[in-house]
């Protein structure tokens, strides 16, 4: 019996532990006393059941609140026709025909702490190939050793075997600067941007897709990326 009592007391909770435990087989109502505290066992059990039910309940509705977070943010990040935000492959944000930070990079971009060359960023755009394809171009950032901003404008058509046509690069304000070329390696179209001093050293640069409702544009935004940057003191 005295087993039997001790394994009941560890069952019970700890307000019947004491109850069990304490059971003594010269009372004279043993098995009332016994069964006391096994339904009071039973109650702290059932107790102990609910309040796991409301935690799983508490759990499950954490569960639907973050499910509803994701939901609403895959909702919001769909494709450009949606006039939604999406993540471009390039890591940029792109909201309609816009992207912004198509690409950001350091200056030097090559890892080194001073760097003369001019910074080349070759397109995936083929010269006298990809058509019906527009582009305008910002490129802003810090040029530390010429104690300046970059702020550069760049806006063109890719017109097929005309070439690359309708081509402006303007320098909003700053003293970088920047012009355009087709690879003579491969004819794609660069952008090459100048140190404002002599030298990139400890700098930043950030390039956005402005966008626009042409459809030229949107084809321009969809196909824009950067399959090459490099310092060069000549073409790449």
């Amino acid at each position: 019996m005295r087993s039997i009592v001790l394994v009941t007391g560890l069952l019970c909770s700890s307000a019947a532990s004491a109850t069990c435990i304490a059971y003594d087989p010269a009372s004279p109502s043993p098995r009332i006393d016994f069964y006391r505290c096994l339904d009071a066992a039973v109650v702290d059990l059932q107790a102990t059941v609910a309040d796991l039910g409301a935690d799983v309940g508490l759990i499950g509705s954490d569960v639907e609140v973050h499910e509803g977070r994701i939901a609403a943010l895959e909702t919001m990040l769909q494709p450009d026709d949606a006039g939604r935000a999406v993540l471009t492959a390039d890591g940029g944000v792109r909201t309609g025909n816009a992207i912004e930070g198509l690409l950001e990079t350091s200056l030097p971009a090559n890892g080194e702490s001073y760097e003369s060359a001019p910074l080349h960023m070759k397109t995936d755009w083929i010269c006298g190939e990809t058509a019906g394809i527009m582009y305008n171009l910002e490129f802003v950032g810090h040029d530390f050793t010429a104690i300046s901003e970059i702020n550069i404008i760049a806006v063109g058509y890719m017109y097929g075997v005309y070439g690359h046509t309708y081509d402006n690069v303007r320098v909003l304000s700053g003293s970088s600067s920047m012009d355009t070329y087709c690879s003579p390696v491969d004819g794609r179209l660069v952008f090459r941007l100048y140190p404002g001093a002599g030298d990139f050293h400890a700098s930043g640069l950030r390039v956005n897709f402005m966008g626009g409702g042409s459809g030229y544009l949107a084809n321009g935004a969809d196909s824009i990326t950067f399959i090459q940057i490099d310092h060069s003191a000549g073409e790449i």
